[in-house]
């Protein structure tokens, strides 16, 4: 488990890492920050990878996690329940965090059919309030929902949630987003789509966003000032992002 402070000290965790070291206690004047990538779910299959079966497996597992982390701000991906497109709209992992975690609220959600929930940011109640949240896809045309990667693969996208810190009445912008695993010119190509269109203050995401690769150099040389395994921090400013109704 990884951690940095910086500026206001801002603190980064990862559900990725192997390291045992404790997580520091919480505090006003530091902001915890986490990514996590749960895997998804296939509701038609009921053993095996992805399947039901397997989520019912690692879903306590996966809230002790969360609440060991104990964060301020949790930015996941793969969040998704797959029932096809006839099938009801059911985000298991999410209902289930939320559920069990009374205390946090859930960003960048809503209606599957215009705005993707596949990576919501978990965020403290008691600690932020939500003031903005929206989307855009790692394709030519970015403001289209669910829009195919540059080369034609599966959509991937970045979701997007601004805060008020309460202690500090500071502006918080977090960038989620989950890269195209298998073409390094996708990932290139939706690097350079960050860098244009954030200069935000948080930019989290999963390990095809590791710092000793290209992808993660785009966003680098554009004033980033901490890395880690699974995420970087910038210097942000928000241009206008495609909001979430409701």
């Amino acid at each position: 488990m990884d951690g940095v402070n910086l500026g206001r000290n801002l603190v980064a965790v990862s559900c990725s890492s192997a390291s045992t070291t404790d997580v520091p206690a919480p505090s006003d004047t530091t902001l915890r920050v986490g990514t996590y990538n749960v895997h998804y779910i296939i509701l038609g299959k009921q053993t095996g990878a992805w399947s039901v079966g397997d989520w019912e497996n690692r879903k306590g597992p996966m809230d002790q996690a969360f609440k060991a982390l104990n964060p301020d701000l949790m930015a996941f991906q793969e969040m998704e329940s797959f029932a096809g497109h006839q099938g009801p709209d059911i985000n298991l992992t999410l209902d289930w965090l939320l559920a069990k975690n009374p205390d946090f609220g859930a960003a960048s959600v809503g209606d599957p059919k215009i705005a993707p929930w596949t990576q919501p940011i978990l965020y403290r109640k008691s600690r932020l309030t939500l003031v903005d949240q929206g989307w855009f896809f790692f394709s030519d045309t970015p403001d289209v929902i669910y829009s195919r990667t540059f080369n034609g693969s599966f959509p991937a996208f970045a979701s997007l949630a601004t805060f008020i810190d309460k202690p500090s009445g500071e502006k918080v912008t977090v960038v989620n987003v989950h890269f195209e695993y298998k073409s390094r010119s996708n990932r290139l190509k939706s690097a350079a789509l960050v860098v244009e269109r954030i200069a935000p203050l948080i930019a989290a995401g999963e390990k095809s966003f590791c710092w000793a690769t290209s992808t993660h150099g785009r966003v680098r040389e554009h004033k980033t000032f901490w890395r880690g395994r699974a995420w970087t921090f910038c210097p942000l400013k928000v241009r206008p992002i495609t909001s979430i109704a409701g």
